[in-house]
């Protein structure tokens, strides 16, 4: 997949949790006062449904040479500012530019759309995530320790901002 790969926006919560669960394996019950359990699980379709219920998020999806499901995006934006809420791409094909090609696409549209800023957060031990979202001009701004559990870990946020004389785009 070294060409970006072709991307779908406006997907269903169905499809988003059919990727999502083969992504990061099988999805938690969902109570109904989280978008779908703790951040690092995975999210059902009814945890999407009501994501995708608020007009300010988005989700898209890239897909595969072959066309098939690949990686998915899911992002919010409000005025100037936007979040990454969940990125992943299936395990056999990481690493071969797929989440760049979403990101690096959202980025531009959510510059494009006004926003001025865009934060997530991220394992502190995922290296190959910090190094794409660095290479995308997202820096460290703050940690939270010990968030994460199974097992315990802190997040790194991160945060990017929008260069002014690129109209916005980000970092190839």
């Amino acid at each position: 997949m070294s060409a970006a790969p072709p991307i779908c926006r406006n997907v269903s919560p169905q499809r988003l949790a059919r990727l999502d669960e083969a992504i990061f394996g099988q999805p938690v019950p969902v109570d109904g006062s989280a978008p779908g359990g703790p951040p690092e699980s995975p999210w059902d379709a009814a945890a999407y449904g009501r994501l995708l219920a608020n007009p300010a998020v988005t989700a898209w999806i890239a897909q595969a040479p072959a066309g098939d499901d690949a990686g998915l995006l899911c992002t919010q934006r409000v005025a100037d500012e936007g979040e990454v809420y969940r990125i992943g791409v299936l395990p056999h094909l990481r690493r071969q530019g797929c989440a760049r090609a979403l990101l690096a696409a959202w980025l531009a549209h959510a510059a494009a759309q006004g926003a001025r800023s865009v934060s997530l957060e991220v394992r502190a031990g995922n290296r190959p995530a910090i190094a794409l979202y660095r290479a995308l001009g997202f820096v460290d701004v703050a940690r939270r320790q010990a968030y994460y559990a199974a097992p315990r870990e802190d997040a790194l946020l991160m945060r990017w901002t929008a260069p002014a004389s690129a109209g916005g785009a980000p970092r190839a």
